[in-house]
C-alpha cells in the first residue's frame, strides 16, 4: 500500500488527491491545534511539531529497523 492509497483509505484524501508534504503539513498543523487547545500540548512545543513536518524527510519507513 502506498502512502497516498493508505491516507485515501482513512480519509484524509480525497478520490484523485495525492499524498504530499502540503498534506502531511496541515494534517500535522491540525492535530498540533486540537491538542493545543485541548491542552493535551503545550502551544510552546506547536512549532517545533510543523516545523519537523515541514523540514523532514517524506521518504523515511515508519517502523524500519536501521
Amino acid at each position: 500500500e502506498t502512502m497516498t492509497e493508505a491516507w485515501r483509505r482513512l480519509g484524509l484524501l480525497k478520490p484523485g488527491q495525492s499524498f504530499d508534504r502540503s498534506h502531511y503539513v496541515a494534517c500535522v498543523a491540525g492535530a498540533v491545534s486540537k491538542l493545543v487547545g485541548d491542552g493535551l500540548l503545550p502551544e510552546t512545543l506547536a512549532g517545533y511539531y510543523i516545523d519537523r513536518a515541514t523540514t523532514r524527510s517524506l521518504t523515511t519507513v515508519v517502523g524500519a529497523k536501521h
